[in-house]
């Protein structure tokens, strides 16, 4: 099921529980997710699909798409492992995750940022190379990263 929030946009669910949603007025905060008002509070749908998350948990959004609410894309995460689960940085030159320009080697240059610190995976041919490598290091010792 889809409900419309204001601008046409789109919010994807599923069950016919939740059909009683239709009924309210969906909007998107500033930071793309779908709320409603109540008694001049904010319900966030993914919070009533999902339910809210124990204290020093958030609702993470598998896909990273705030607008789909499906409960399969939901899940509740400490905040570190919802660190993981995020695309490539804006002022990254290869607009892929993990794959940066080195130019003191001319080459691409693989890695993860772990709460550790900087995991340094290597340099490669091409940053889709690079990319991979940091994609299969994430799956092994990120499990909640997505890598869609």
């Amino acid at each position: 099921m889809d409900l419309s929030v204001d601008y046409g946009a789109l919010i994807a669910i599923v069950d016919d529980q939740y059909h009683g949603l239709r009924a309210y007025t969906w909007r998107t905060d500033k930071n793309g997710y779908v709320y409603r008002k109540k008694r001049g509070k904010r319900i966030y749908l993914h919070h009533v699909i999902c339910g809210r998350p124990p204290e020093g948990m958030v609702t993470d959004h598998r896909n990273r798409l705030k607008l789909d609410n499906r409960g399969l894309n939901l899940r509740h995460l400490t905040h570190a492992e919802s660190a993981t689960n995020k695309g490539a940085q804006r002022r990254n030159a290869s607009g892929l995750r993990g794959a940066n320009w080195d130019k003191s080697n001319g080459r691409w240059k693989a890695s993860v940022r772990m709460p550790h610190g900087l995991v340094s995976l290597g340099y490669h041919d091409t940053a889709a190379q690079a990319a991979q490598v940091a994609r299969s290091y994430r799956s092994v010792h990120m499990p909640c990263s997505h890598e869609g």
